[in-house]
């Protein structure tokens, strides 16, 4: 797993805002989620979803970390399905390429 700074800024506001998250629990989350992921230093430079601009921060992360997987629930996402060698799926898509 990676992550850059400006994805773990997206999952505190989501978790606070969406998920009502007290700040101790969203510090403890973006705790753990730090120590099972190498962290990853982006430009903010590339431009691939036109229809939510705030999303790029996922596809360049993962570009510059050599994912080869981005696991979302947002819909301008997912509907990309892949970006150069990067596959786009759902969670519950990710957890099937596990099996049962």
């Amino acid at each position: 797993m990676v992550y850059c700074p400006e994805m773990l800024a997206e999952l505190s506001l989501k978790l606070r805002e969406k998920f009502g998250f007290s700040e101790n629990r969203i510090h403890a989350v973006l705790y753990d989620y730090r120590q099972f992921s190498e962290r990853v230093k982006i430009i903010g430079q590339l431009k691939v979803v036109s229809a939510d601009p705030d999303d790029d921060k996922f596809i360049e992360c993962a570009l510059v970390g050599n994912a080869s997987v981005i696991v979302s629930s947002d819909k301008h996402l997912t509907d990309l399905k892949t970006y150069q060698s990067i596959v786009i799926v759902r969670p519950d898509q990710f957890l099937a390429m596990f099996g049962s």
